[in-house]
Formats: C-alpha cells, sequence, structure tokens
C-alpha cells in the first residue's frame, strides 16, 4: 500500500462520517471520534507495516494503539483484513471480523456483527462482501 491509497482510503472514511474533507475535522476525528478513530489506527497499522521505513518506527505505536481500541471499543477488526474505501462501523461493541473476509467499498458494519469462519461443509470459508452493504442485527420481528 502506498501513501496516496491510504490518504484515499482515511479520506474516503471521513467522508462517510462527516460529508466532508477537511485536515481540521480528520484531527479532531482521529482524537475524539470514536468508530473513525478505529478505522484511522486500523489502517495506519496495515500502511505502517507494509512500509520498511515505519515498520520499526510507527508501527508498534499504532498497533498498540489499535489494540486498546480493541477493548475500549468492543471492536475487533485485523489490520490485514480486506476492507475498501468508505468503512463505516455505525454502533460499536461487539464487532469481530475474521482476517480473511472481504469488506467492499461503502459499506456500513453495526454492533453485533461476527464475519466468521466456517470449517466445514458446503459453506466453508470465509464471508465476502459486496459494495454498498449494510450488515447489522435488526432486532426480533415477531409482532
Amino acid at each position: 500500500m502506498n501513501f496516496n491509497h491510504y490518504k484515499f482510503l482515511i479520506y474516503s472514511d471521513l467522508y462517510r462520517i462527516t460529508g466532508v474533507v477537511k485536515t481540521s475535522v480528520l484531527l479532531w476525528y482521529v482524537l475524539k471520534g470514536g468508530s473513525f478513530k478505529y478505522n484511522f489506527w486500523m489502517r495506519t497499522c496495515l500502511y505502517t507495516k507494509s512500509n520498511s521505513m515505519l515498520k520499526y518506527s510507527i508501527y508498534p505505536f499504532a498497533k498498540l494503539f489499535l489494540g486498546r481500541l480493541k477493548y475500549k471499543f468492543g471492536i475487533s477488526i485485523p489490520p490485514e483484513t480486506n476492507i475498501g474505501s468508505g468503512f463505516y462501523i455505525g454502533h460499536f461493541g461487539g464487532i469481530v471480523v475474521n482476517k480473511h473476509s472481504i469488506i467492499g467499498k461503502n459499506c456500513n458494519i453495526s454492533q453485533g456483527v461476527t464475519l466468521g469462519q466456517a470449517n466445514r461443509g458446503k459453506n466453508k470459508g470465509y464471508p465476502s462482501l459486496g459494495d454498498n452493504i449494510y450488515i447489522g442485527y435488526r432486532g426480533r420481528q415477531d409482532r
């Protein structure tokens, strides 16, 4: 991943939340935002791990901070997960994603979602979500 692609992913995630792309808004959401803060550090971990100059300086800090946010927000999405631009976590808590899963562009994930792994049967493998998908818990519908 090069810096331009990293920057594009960060700003596309920010745009999904705010509707604007400004550095001041980015800084505010990195410091104060909930789900965007997790997205930012997740994407930063992936970028710095693949960059030989940043691998030993920024990556350990980013990984440590992402680990802290994992427990604070109840989100477990490994940085290696293939996630498209415009990723949005609507409500955090109880979100678990397998690192082999694929999530397309402009996807929303809400609380209580697990994208795991099927170990046997005809559906063996990992989930793959397309573009423009909402996935979340809808609740009971028996009225």
